[in-house]
């Protein structure tokens, strides 16, 4: 399943949240992806160490996203609904009713996540553990 991701909402380099994803970002990763998503980015950042590959990270930093970044990802993460995000991971992976429960509670971190950097003009840091 991969490993657990932990994501700071910074500025300035102030952290203003903090959110676990505990086991969740495989999950999220996939079913972003299956809704045509750039999930590995939304879930992982980007402008980690040169060719890691998030599923084989060894704990620490993996990736970053600007302000910028975010703000174009949360466009595109706005308007999907946990609904749709669960449709989407119900393609790509054998969901049962727990994991559905698990998997839509962090689907609604990772958007309330996303709007709290917008609102704040932040960007974030990805790390695992």
């Amino acid at each position: 399943m991969g490993v657990c991701t932990y994501t700071n909402v910074v500025r300035d380099q102030e952290t203003l949240g903090s959110y676990d994803f505990d086991g969740s970002a495989h999950y999220l990763h996939v079913g972003l992806e299956a809704l045509g998503l750039d999930g590995d980015e939304i879930v992982h950042g980007v402008g980690g160490p040169d060719g890691v590959d998030a599923e084989e990270a060894e704990e620490g930093f993996l990736g970053r996203l600007t302000p910028d970044q975010v703000r174009a990802f949360w466009e595109r993460l706005s308007p999907v609904t946990v609904e749709q995000f669960l449709t989407g991971l119900r393609t790509t992976e054998n969901v049962n009713g727990d994991d559905e429960e698990y998997c839509a509670l962090y689907f609604a971190d990772l958007k309330e996540m996303y709007g709290t950097a917008v609102r704040a003009d932040a960007g974030m840091t990805m790390s695992w553990y």
